[in-house]
């Protein structure tokens, strides 16, 4: 009974490990080369948007992505710019604020530099999305002038450059500045500056 046992065992372990490389041969079927390489990741920094008097904002984003060899890859993810604001034109003006957040994708190229050490650019677009609010002081609302809410998206170019550290093989410290060219509607247009530091995590 224990050699019968045994050789289930042994006759199981073969046969997993045969699904296993038959799944690997099977995902690269469907295009995944062995040289490409998928990664995650999170940043996180400050927002500059150059229309709002009080235009810093903390801003944070989510992306992923996937790199083919050691020079290209494409990335996407999503981005919050944070709230700003600013006064509006007029004698009797709003307060003007914009709470913005977007998604992008862009083709990203890499070029190392040192041990560890690479640069990369990126190129691409935003699909943002901004919410906009017009707030009257006390004494203007009770002259009849009311607060209102609007909403406005677009997509704009967007362009980056960064540098990241290989902390491991699959782990990496990156920091990058992106541009945003464009975001909001005409009364509100604003170029985005983001500043940006996080960690990436990617397979082998």
């Amino acid at each position: 009974m224990r050699h019968v046992i045994s050789k289930t065992l042994l006759i199981s372990a073969a046969c997993f490990a045969g699904a296993v490389q038959a799944g690997g041969d099977y995902l690269q079927g469907w295009g995944v080369a062995p040289q490409t390489r998928f990664y995650v990741g999170g940043n996180l920094g400050v927002a500059n948007q150059d229309g709002y008097e009080e235009g810093n904002t903390t801003a944070g984003k989510l992306l992923g992505g996937m790199r083919y060899g050691r020079y290209l890859g494409a990335e996407v993810g999503y981005t919050a710019l944070g709230e700003v604001e600013k006064k509006g034109a007029g004698r009797i003006a709003p307060t003007v604020k914009s709470d913005t957040d977007g998604m992008y994708a862009a083709v990203m190229g890499y070029m190392p530099v040192a041990h560890r050490t690479e640069l990369f650019g990126k190129a691409g677009v935003m699909r943002w999305d901004s919410d906009y609010s017009n707030d009257y002081s006390k004494d203007d609302n009770d002259n009849g002038y009311d607060d209102s809410d609007s909403n406005d998206s677009g997509t704009s170019p967007l362009i980056g450059i960064g540098a990241q550290y290989h902390m491991n093989p699959n782990m990496f410290l990156r920091g990058e500045w992106e541009r945003v060219m464009g975001t909001g509607n005409d009364a509100n247009e604003s170029d985005v500056d983001l500043l940006t530091v996080g960690v990436t995590l990617s397979t082998f």
